[in-house]
């Protein structure tokens, strides 16, 4: 467990991740699509969902991040009813990493044979 406090800010424990799967939704999001490049930048898969609540969502964010994750970005387009929380998902280390996943290491349950 991370405990974060004004030295150790959720922006820099997020950029300082590397080969993980996070996931972020968030009720909005504005200037923070360069902290998006960077965990990519770093070998994470990274998906992220925001709001639009109260049209809090930068659109300069959305354009940004749309660019940057192209199969990993949805928006909640319904206003005051969209989503209005924040979740911050990262897998643990004990996750195999990228280099390490082979056919090989995935089990596999192979059916007997019949006649």
């Amino acid at each position: 467990m991370e405990i974060l406090t004004s030295d150790s800010s959720l922006r820099s424990f997020l950029a300082l991740q590397g080969d993980k799967h996070i996931h972020v939704v968030s009720a909005f999001a504005y200037s923070t699509a360069a902290l998006v490049s960077e965990m990519k930048r770093r070998g994470n898969t990274v998906e992220v969902m925001v709001g639009t609540i109260n049209s809090f969502t930068d659109p300069d964010f959305i354009d940004e991040v749309a660019q940057v994750l192209p199969r990993g970005f949805w928006i909640d387009f319904r206003g005051h009813r969209s989503i209005h929380w924040k979740l911050y998902l990262i897998s643990p280390d004990t996750w195999p990493s990228r280099d390490s996943r082979t056919s090989a290491s995935i089990p596999s349950r192979s059916r007997p044979r019949t006649g």
